[in-house]
């Protein structure tokens, strides 16, 4: 993940969840015949991984309950930073001895030009038990928009992003038309947002 990687070697985002810098025990899962040189190299410098222990799922529940318990935890903790700024992500998803491939997640230049800082990572802990409801729950809609942002900022072709990306705010407004749509997007941010956040 592309955070901002000051601190400590280990921050503690919700219960399970923790980013920490790459270390020799989270390198030895990458597989040289499943991944290029280059992105293994990658994987060496980057700042951070998201990770997430689930072994806490285990108490007084089904065994077998706990991978997926444990995946929806992580996809939750993935998409609340995200959902606060779109960030970088390689893609790979490391479960026991296996590797969940993904196309990587590629923000926009704009989202870019600003680290995920300090202020940002504050918010992530709430956002996170704001999305988690979602994963875990049955309103479809919701889900259908993490799902959308989520398969956007893995498309490489911007329009096709823009159109999963709308089609998920689609399926929360539930609008007749364009111009109702366009009223619900001003309604739900407010006038005192800005389109573009003052980054410098």
């Amino acid at each position: 993940m592309d955070v901002a990687d000051e601190g400590e070697r280990s921050i503690a985002l919700v219960d399970g969840l923790s980013l920490v810098r790459p270390n020799d025990q989270l390198l030895s899962h990458r597989w040289d015949w499943a991944q290029g040189k280059g992105e293994m190299d990658e994987e060496a410098t980057a700042s951070r991984y998201l990770l997430c222990e689930y072994e806490q799922y285990l108490s007084g529940e089904d065994i077998r309950s706990a991978p997926e318990r444990g995946a929806n935890r992580f996809y939750a903790g993935l998409m609340a930073f995200q959902v606060i700024k779109p960030i970088r992500t390689l893609g790979f998803v490391y479960r026991r001895q296996r590797i969940e491939r993904r196309p990587p997640m590629q923000p926009g230049r704009w989202a870019m030009a600003n680290k995920f800082d300090a202020a940002m990572l504050a918010q992530v802990p709430t956002m996170i038990e704001r999305i988690q409801p979602v994963m875990d729950g049955g309103n479809v809609e919701q889900k259908n928009a993490l799902t959308l942002l989520q398969l956007g900022l893995e498309h490489f072709h911007p329009y096709i992003a823009g159109l999963l990306w709308v089609t998920g705010l689609e399926a929360i407004f539930d609008s007749g038309g364009r111009e109702e749509f366009k009223k619900k997007l001003c309604d739900c941010l407010g006038s005192q947002t800005m389109v573009f956040p003052n980054w410098h």
